[in-house]
């Protein structure tokens, strides 16, 4: 996990002062929690399936370069430099999985879009709980399963080592607070016991447990994302 501290400045009389001091607490992504995260209890044992297709492994490995000041991350620990940051302004979470579907292939659209004259990408594209609504209203991915740490670790008919055991990697995860998604993040593995692990921006975090940091109140969205198949191409003909 990593952080990022960003100042804002401001000249006065000549002087540069702090007029803004920002940074995310690594280990309490949960905003309700003040101070300090409980973790949730329970664990799952699964054999860890690879990416649904080589369109999420693309995406997986967009996350793995671009996740930034989380030991781990490549590109030197920095962001994608061809995006704007949104850390200070709301948080860069979904701006971040955006990017990695667009690098899986994911075409833009007028409501799903990043503008590169503009420096800004559209509500979609950047707001949680609007990505979450296009998601579902474009059929790019599809809710699964919804519900709280131990109802989704809960054996069922339908998931009998829970709604979690079905996550892929490639897949994306919600994070919902008072009925609204405040968060977003990528499926990119799983640990060595055969738990989730996610990259996310907001903070910066590579290969970490897909719960942590979050109470047992937080509702989680699972979503299995429907990766467009790679183009073909031409036909060779002699």
């Amino acid at each position: 996990m990593g952080i990022r501290h960003d100042y804002e400045l401001v000249k006065d009389h000549g002087h540069w002062l702090i007029a803004n001091d920002i940074f995310t607490d690594p280990l309490n992504q949960d905003s309700r929690l003040s101070h300090h995260a409980v973790p949730a209890s329970g664990r799952i044992q699964r054999l860890a399936p690879p990416p649904a297709s080589p369109e999420a492994a693309k995406a997986i490995t967009y996350a793995n370069t671009y996740c930034g000041a989380a030991p781990g991350c490549g590109n030197d620990r920095r962001y994608n430099p061809h995006y704007v940051s949104y850390n200070g302004e709301g948080g860069d979470c979904t701006n971040f999985v955006s990017q990695a579907l667009k690098a899986a292939g994911f075409r833009m659209t007028p409501w799903w879009e990043y503008s590169v004259r503009r420096q800004e990408g559209s509500p979609a594209w950047v707001n949680a709980q609007r990505l979450k609504d296009f998601l579902d209203a474009s059929g790019r991915a599809t809710l699964y399963a919804s519900g709280s740490y131990a109802q989704l670790t809960k054996p069922t008919p339908q998931y009998p080592h829970g709604a979690i055991d079905a996550i892929r990697p490639g897949d994306l995860i919600s994070y919902i607070e008072r009925g609204r998604a405040v968060h977003s993040a990528l499926v990119v593995g799983y640990d060595h016991f055969g738990y989730p692990v996610v990259d996310s921006h907001t903070a910066d975090r590579f290969q970490v447990p897909w719960d942590l940091g979050w109470d047992r109140h937080t509702i989680y969205n699972l979503w299995h994302v429907h990766y467009p198949p790679a183009p073909h191409a031409p036909s060779q003909r002699p």
